[in-house]
């Protein structure tokens, strides 16, 4: 796993490095005409695009290479969460589809102690993919565009549509902070799955199915307001960093408190479910 990502981020940066070798002006004045393209102009998001390509050029605020390469990696955090999904999904699945939960059960450990060591362990994976990610990002970058660290400030869009200035190291630091407290959730709910079956197939299948499926679920039920109080909408931390927002009027609060209501129940039916279990037969 850590082979792979290691080579998509090096794919990643060979990929953006051959579009970087033109002047940053050039570049930016060909995807504004894209973007003013007759069959582009409509698409949404695209005038929002457009006034910040514009204040890129009237401004003269080029974005760091180096920087900019480093945050647009960050797109592979969703192969960390197919990673993350197999492993909290067969932890304890997979001991009873193996028969090796009762050997595990009979030592005089207490069974939340097998189960928090268990959760840490998928945790502290996901954790090391993440660094592994950033660390990777970072070092490919400065291979490729050298050791300048400069152009912090740049332009963005902010979660309204409106063009802001804002420093590139404070937006990839809130970005990964943000992308960190998903991919909690995401171990959450598939260890929880994991402590339903007992057989790690299904488990993993499961908690894919469900990671899939969320968002477009999601999609399918946006106009009930009700909606919003669901898992995945609020997943997307991102959303209140550059936007768009999926529903009007939430919050990074609004979010972070359903996302905890989530982890508690979560855990209470994980630690419910696999202390009470009788692993006899």
């Amino acid at each position: 796993m850590a082979i792979l990502l290691i080579g998509l981020v090096v794919m990643m940066s060979l990929m953006m490095n051959d579009k970087a070798q033109k002047d940053w002006k050039t570049h930016t004045q060909e995807t504004l005409q894209f973007y003013k393209q007759d069959d582009t102009a409509n698409r949404p998001g695209a005038k929002e695009q457009v006034a910040l390509l514009e204040a890129r050029l009237d401004r003269n605020m080029p974005t760091s290479p180096l920087w900019q390469d480093v945050r647009q990696m960050s797109v592979l955090v969703s192969l960390i969460t197919v990673f993350t999904v197999v492993v909290a999904a067969d932890s304890v699945a997979g001991e009873f589809g193996g028969g090796t939960i009762k050997m595990l059960l009979i030592r005089p450990i207490r069974r939340w102690k097998i189960l928090l060591s268990k959760y840490i362990s998928s945790f502290l994976f996901t954790l090391a993919m993440l660094v592994l990610l950033f660390g990777t990002s970072i070092l490919v970058s400065m291979f490729a565009h050298g050791f300048d660290f400069g152009h912090l400030a740049y332009l963005d869009l902010n979660s309204q549509g409106e063009v802001v200035e804002r420093n590139i190291l404070i937006t990839i630091f809130s970005s990964y902070g943000l992308e960190l407290i998903s991919l909690i959730m995401i171990v959450t709910m598939a260890f929880m799955v994991s402590t339903l079956f007992r057989g790690s197939s299904m488990a993993i299948g499961i908690s894919l199915f469900a990671l899939f499926a969320g968002n477009s679920v999601t999609m399918m039920l946006k106009k009930f307001e009700w909606s919003k109080y669901l898992l995945f909408p609020n997943m997307n931390l991102s959303q209140y960093i550059s936007g768009p927002l999926l529903y009007e009027g939430t919050t990074v609060l609004f979010s972070l408190l359903v996302l905890a209501t989530y982890f508690i129940v979560f855990n209470v039916v994980s630690w419910t479910v696999f202390c009470k279990r009788d692993v006899a037969n």
